[in-house]
């Protein structure tokens, strides 16, 4: 599939269909994220996208300030941990994560998939800043050579209101 027909959108009302490809597929620390909606496509209400995870390369604990992440799980076994508390998810659970509230997860397996929703949208441009284009719709890009570039993540995610490490923001 070829940029030009992952995405279709009708002119008068802006409704569109997309699905992965690789004009909205990058590599981020090896994992894949594809784009499937973006905060300018919504007028800011949500940016949904469907992740592909590594085992090992999850995050750390972390809090949303200005989002609530939502996660559909499409493949593996999801263990969240939700300001101390944890949520077991597989195939065709959904789990809410409030902003302000720290969390992290972990997988079982290899590799696990998602589609993430993040209400409101715009965290998806720190996605694409700190990420780089792949050719892949489907699969996981190499792991990445080296430790993941920490100060820059805090830097771009920081600036969007993200806080590492446990505890809560007010």
């Amino acid at each position: 599939m070829t940029d030009t027909h992952a995405m279709t959108t009708t002119p008068l009302t802006g409704a569109f269909a997309r699905r992965p490809g690789a004009g909205s597929s990058r590599a981020y620390l090896g994992h894949l994220f594809s784009f499937l909606a973006e905060s300018g496509q919504t007028n800011g209400s949500l940016a949904i996208m469907e992740v592909t995870v590594r085992k090992g390369l999850e995050p750390p604990p972390h809090t949303h300030s200005r989002e609530d992440e939502t996660y559909y799980v499409l493949d593996g076994r999801w263990v969240f941990d939700v300001g101390g508390e944890s949520l077991a998810a597989e195939p065709g659970s959904l789990v809410f994560l409030p902003r302000r509230v720290a969390h992290s997860f972990s997988i079982d397996g290899d590799a696990a998939r998602a589609l993430v929703i993040l209400t409101p949208g715009g965290l998806e441009d720190a996605f694409r800043e700190l990420s780089e284009p792949t050719a892949q719709a489907h699969g996981l890009p190499p792991r990445p050579d080296g430790p993941p570039p920490i100060a820059r993540m805090a830097e771009v995610l920081g600036a969007r209101g993200i806080l590492f490490g446990p505890g809560r923001t007010s």
